[in-house]
């Protein structure tokens, strides 16, 4: 009896990415459930499954890749092959897998169920030269993909069904194939049905290839495939928003940022109370690769609840790739400014350079506004005309003004922020009101492109790990060994490891990989009341910058995180670069780590921001290790 996989859906049940996203939505605890109770049962015959690559329903062709994936020591591995594979370059041979033309990527080709954007067309390729003998016909296939972990699928599939035939392709038991590759643990529930939706509609495709000679492929050319079909892509409904589709209304439009959470939930709510035209975007950041180990992916979760939002409302979402600029514009400056000694804050990036900079700029300019679920509020000076100000939330524990410090005035011009008016508990209220499918669903927490995966993980598969020292900053003396100074930030506590605490963490020296602490950190000694500030900008720039200018030094209150905690301080401007200055607080205080935001208010006006530049501490760390600690304070970071 052939093999079922016991969480993939029949494709008759897979009409649509949204159908699939709102049966998500219902059945996510129960999906769960039996995802556990599937894990287990096939755990406990772990053996069996290891060794089933040659039982039947697998084409020999895919045989190979089979048991390259399931010889791979847990899932991890196996994901990163598939990562690896989808880099052409990295394969011992050249890959038969053919780039999808633009032209042809259409819903006859989009493969089905997918958070990923996958298309894939299978065609029948005649012999070269049927006179010297070449009989067989040869399958190739024409893919592309978002995701590089798909991308590996669709290679090792057009690799392997090259060696074979139609009828073993027909014949394909894609759950055996995936079980015997060991693709049930390593990936994800919905990866699982995206690679069994790939290769139904290969067998679909393949069915329809017709006997007529003139009918198939020559060469290798895919002259005769399909006219595209219309589809109602991301690319061709943005050309649809962009050239007037709903020019006929009358109300004015309102582009809504949703993630899926409650918070961007109740605000595109809000905007349909005050009686604009909604136009609501998911936007797609997330680093799929780096989270392919996990075996989940709460974007999917995302993208259904956001879905089902839509839906309530009678309203389309759709859903926009920004990875690469993502990458470009964000991750790359995370790791730049990591592997600097740094500490980034890629949430303030993501809000000036995406949502409110790519987004805006290519789509966001097209509508009156751009709406996100922010808890802030756009106000206007009575003392400017037509200046506008960004102030606190009223609930000033959610208050993210920190992390919209960075928008420029042309940005915060075009900005709606509907729910920074009210507290936490009225929002929650306003989503039982609204009765949203998502109204208790928890906030989630850490950075945002990153979802469940730690920070430090995300680190590590880009920079690795380097042993360095653990070094007493009063002292001069080893106490231990860290993993790489790039998992630490200064006033960091947590992970330390050192007995005769508690331990914070006080300076770095990225050029010798030493990571200062100190046991005294509270010590009056201690300069923790001063920071240098480069990058300045200011929100209303021209009134804030001639007023700064005119009073050079002036007193503000400051965030040097994120938080409800001000701080009084004195910011002076540098006389010939107005750009940089120094921040004198009236109170010490502790983390005062370069490369944080340190955010500037006049009241509940924020004013801008400026990037921390200073590392007072590392001027007066000992200047080479004295000695080191006995074995039983030592700490055991050994790098991987």
């Amino acid at each position: 009896m052939a093999f079922q996989v016991p969480v993939l859906l029949p494709s008759s049940h897979i009409k649509s990415r949204e159908s699939c996203s709102s049966m998500f939505v219902g059945g996510v605890r129960t999906l769960h459930a039996r995802v556990a109770a599937a894990r287990a049962r096939r755990l406990a015959n772990h053996h069996h499954i290891r060794c089933s690559a040659a039982q039947q329903g697998v084409p020999a062709g895919l045989k190979r890749a089979a048991q390259q994936l399931s010889n791979e020591p847990d899932a991890r591995a196996r994901c990163a092959l598939l990562v690896k594979w989808a880099d052409e370059n990295s394969l011992p041979q050249a890959s038969r897998l053919k780039d999808m033309p633009a032209l042809h990527k259409s819903a006859a080709t989009r493969v089905p169920g997918c958070t990923s954007v996958t298309y894939v067309q299978a065609r029948v390729v005649a012999p070269s030269d049927p006179q010297k003998g070449e009989s067989r016909q040869e399958i190739v296939l024409y893919g592309s993909s978002d995701a590089k972990l798909t991308t590996g699928l669709l290679r090792i599939l057009a690799d392997g069904m090259a060696q074979c035939s139609v009828d073993e392709i027909l014949a394909m038991d894609v759950g055996e194939f995936a079980r015997s590759a060991g693709l049930l643990d390593a990936l994800t529930p919905s990866r699982n049905n995206g690679l069994r939706n790939i290769v139904q509609l290969i067998q679909q495709q393949l069915r329809e290839e017709t006997p007529d000679p003139s009918q198939v492929v020559r060469n290798g050319q895919a002259s005769n495939m399909k006219s595209a079909v219309p589809l109602s892509s991301v690319d061709s409904t943005m050309d649809d928003i962009l050239h007037g589709r709903y020019s006929g209304e009358t109300r004015e439009e309102v582009a809504v940022l949703l993630s899926g959470g409650v918070d961007s939930s109740v605000a595109l709510r809000l905007v349909l109370e005050q009686g604009y035209k909604v136009v609501p975007f998911y936007l797609k950041i997330w680093l799929q690769d780096e989270l392919s180990h996990l075996n989940e992916c709460p974007w999917e979760e995302d993208v259904a609840y956001a879905t089902a939002v839509c839906e309530q409302a009678g309203l389309q979402l759709h859903t926009l790739d920004l990875q690469h600029d993502y990458w470009d514009q964000v991750v790359s400056y995370t790791i730049s400014e990591a592997r600097a000694g740094r500490t980034p804050n890629p949430d303030v990036m993501c809000n000036s350079r995406i949502k409110f900079g790519v987004f805006l700029d290519r789509v966001g300019k097209h509508f009156k506004r751009v709406a996100s679920g922010h808890y802030a509020r756009i106000e206007i000076d009575e003392t400017v005309p037509g200046k506008l100000l960004l102030s606190r939330s009223v609930d000033t524990h959610k208050d993210q003004t920190y992390f919209l410090a960075n928008l420029t005035t042309a940005q915060l011009s075009k900005a709606m922020f509907p729910i920074g008016m009210y507290d936490k508990n009225t929002v929650r209220m306003l989503a039982e009101r609204f009765d949203l499918p998502n109204k208790s669903r928890k906030d989630s927490q850490g950075i945002c492109f990153l979802g469940k995966l730690p920070f430090d993980a995300f680190l590590e598969h880009y920079l690795g790990t380097q042993a360095g020292a653990l070094v007493d900053y009063d002292t001069g003396i080893q106490l231990g060994s860290h993993r790489g100074f790039w998992f630490y930030t200064l006033g960091q506590r947590k992970g330390i490891g050192l007995a005769g605490g508690p331990w914070f963490v006080v300076s770095k020296d990225p050029q010798q990989n030493i990571v200062y602490v100190s046991n005294k950190y509270d010590a009056e000694d201690k300069e923790r009341d001063s920071f240098g500030v480069q990058h300045l900008n200011w929100i209303g720039r021209a009134s804030e910058e001639a007023s700064l200018l005119e009073t050079p030094t002036q007193d503000l209150i400051v965030k040097i995180r994120h938080g409800p905690k001000l701080h009084k301080c004195t910011l002076s401007l540098d006389a010939l670069d107005p750009s940089r200055g120094s921040v004198k607080l009236e109170e010490r205080n502790s983390g005062i780590a370069p490369g944080q935001f340190a955010v500037f208010y006049k009241g509940p006006v924020c004013l801008g921001s400026g990037v921390i530049s200073t590392d007072h501490g590392l001027a007066s760390a000992p200047p080479q290790i004295t000695g080191f600690a006995p074995k039983k304070l030592q700490a055991h970071f050994a790098a991987d």
